[in-house]
């Protein structure tokens, strides 16, 4: 068994919260005073405070862990979100339904997904991701790995294609 839970370094998370909440402050100001139409500034200041809440929501509260459960013969990859105190398990898919595991820095282009794609990363700017396919589920899993588990995913998922 092996579990990694994601660092989280999201000082640019943290100023992208701060300036949307400043920009919300600002749309408040201005309705207060009276500059244009109040219900319009106090609309954008309501969209501009909730896009501020998400993003402290995702990427400021809540940390995401992903653990290798050794089964007889497979592995099942599950992903856990904590928030606070509450731990959701939000993904459990089995490794020898995984087709392809590539790594993907930033500023490079990502793969081409199956199905519908599932972001699972702790970072708000990562250096870098990987994409786990699977094709069966129709479902991409977007990860933020550490060393190691950028070497046992590929090994495990070929592990288990070859024992099917």
């Amino acid at each position: 068994m092996y579990n990694y839970k994601v660092k989280r370094a999201n000082k640019a998370a943290e100023a992208v919260t701060a300036a949307l909440f400043l920009i919300a402050v600002m749309f408040f100001i201005m309705s207060a005073a009276g500059v244009w139409i109040k219900s319009v500034l106090q609309l954008f200041m309501l969209v501009f405070l909730v896009l501020a809440i998400m993003v402290a929501d995702r990427y400021l509260f809540s940390s995401f862990e992903y653990v290798i459960n050794d089964k007889v013969g497979d592995y099942d990859f599950v992903v856990f979100r904590h928030s606070g105190k509450r731990t959701n398990t939000v993904c459990r898919l089995s490794l020898s339904l995984a087709d392809n595991f590539t790594v993907v820095e930033r500023g490079k282009p990502s793969p081409s997904t199956v199905g519908q794609l599932h972001d699972y990363t702790g970072t708000l700017f990562y250096r870098e991701c990987a994409y786990i396919t699977f094709p069966e589920e129709k479902v991409t899993l977007k990860l933020e790995p550490d060393g190691y588990l950028k070497k046992l995913i590929p090994e495990l998922i070929s592990k288990s294609n070859i024992t099917d």
